[in-house]
């Protein structure tokens, strides 16, 4: 009785009566043939040991051919076979033996070489569970990563005004408040007093004209500069009372006739 899986033509030796059939091997000729491992093969009756598929290739058990080895999940090729490569940046590929890979959805990406679809997360500046929509943060919030967590509200006194900030650094300063950080790491603090901000940013608060201050911190406009007592706004600018007049407060009134003695 020969040898299970064995190849027996008539008047054959020992050895090659106890010859394997394709896609299986025995270690020597007196061994019980056994199927090729997955990723293996063997061509040729008589096998010792079975061959290794290609890089990036995958095979089943007992395969008996070259062509038996496909392109691997990750991967594709023009027959979806031999000389496989990897799957861009970005798309993915879950099956074997594909000849392209497919595209994740918008405003996510993923690894090179990605055999799964959960594999596309959401890039930076936007959020979504993995495999899904992803949306852009809205403006006031960043997400400095790729992945599904959520956007971050920016800091206080900070407000990015897009969507899809991506980094910290879109969270520029609130009128009124300036930055003392030299990173992206933006430290907003209050506009001093006779000083304002009118826009939104990381630029320095702005002085008031000459004799006029402002009735407060976070000054978001020269409106806010007020004529100091003394002084009355003229052209835009605050010049000192007429002689005979006076005024006593801050607020930007005409100045008043001073009462005669």
């Amino acid at each position: 009785m020969h040898p299970v899986h064995a190849h027996s033509p008539a008047c054959n030796t020992r050895a090659v009566d106890s010859a394997c059939n394709r896609g299986r091997f025995a270690v020597d000729a007196a061994a019980e043939c056994s199927a090729c491992a997955t990723d293996t093969f063997a061509n040729e009756t008589n096998n010792s040991a079975c061959r290794a598929c290609p890089a990036h290739t995958r095979a089943l058990p007992a395969s008996k051919s070259l062509q038996a080895c496909v392109c691997a999940p990750g991967f594709f090729g023009p027959d979806g076979k031999a000389a496989c490569s990897e799957c861009a940046a970005g798309t993915f590929n879950t099956l074997r033996n594909q000849v392209q890979c497919a595209q994740c959805h918008a405003n996510s990406s993923t690894p090179r070489a990605s055999a799964r679809a959960v594999n596309c997360t959401c890039n930076a500046g936007f959020f979504g569970a993995d495999d899904n929509v992803c949306v852009g943060c809205l403006p006031g919030a960043y997400k400095d990563f790729a992945g599904a967590g959520a956007c971050v509200l920016c800091p206080p006194h900070t407000f990015s005004l897009g969507n899809t900030s991506a980094s910290r650094g879109d969270c520029g300063c609130d009128a009124g408040y300036t930055n003392l950080s030299s990173g992206v790491d933006h430290k907003c603090v209050a506009c001093a007093l006779r000083h304002y901000k009118d826009a939104h940013g990381i630029s320095a608060c702005t002085v008031c004209h000459p004799d006029s201050t402002t009735a407060g911190a976070v000054s978001t406009g020269l409106a806010a500069c007020l004529c100091v007592p003394g002084f009355a706004p003229r052209d835009g600018l605050c010049s000192a009372c007429a002689p005979d007049t006076f005024k006593s407060s801050t607020p930007t009134k005409p100045a008043r006739a001073a009462p005669r003695s």
